[in-house]
């Protein structure tokens, strides 16, 4: 595993952030496991590049136990944020979604 391109970035990734996860200095989203709302664009994930990046949140996860992984089945890439997670808005966001939605997804269309 650490000779393969997936191994290899697992231990980039682990020696980037070593100093910053031995100093407890990296906290997991106070979100995580929460319900949430939220309105983003996402690209879908082909099976093999979700499997492949599967493995390499569990080489990740064998490297720092304690680190948050998401469940394969849900991986994707999100590429615009239409109503943030963790953005407060002045109304509730089902209510901005269904005043824009339309409007935003036809822009969407568009590109």
């Amino acid at each position: 595993m650490l000779g393969s391109p997936a191994g290899q970035r697992a231990m980039k990734l682990r020696e980037a952030h070593r100093d910053k996860v031995a100093r407890n200095e990296v906290r997991g989203s106070p979100l995580w496991a929460q319900p949430c709302r939220a309105y983003n664009v996402q690209i879908e994930l082909d099976p093999r590049s979700k499997a492949s990046l599967g493995k390499t949140q569990q080489a990740l996860k064998r490297a720092e136990p304690n680190l948050l992984a998401c469940p394969q089945e849900s991986l994707h890439v999100s590429i615009a944020w239409l109503l943030a997670v963790h953005a407060g808005y002045p109304v509730p966001k089902d209510s901005l979604w269904e005043r824009h939605g339309e409007e935003w997804k036809k822009e969407l269309r568009k590109s």
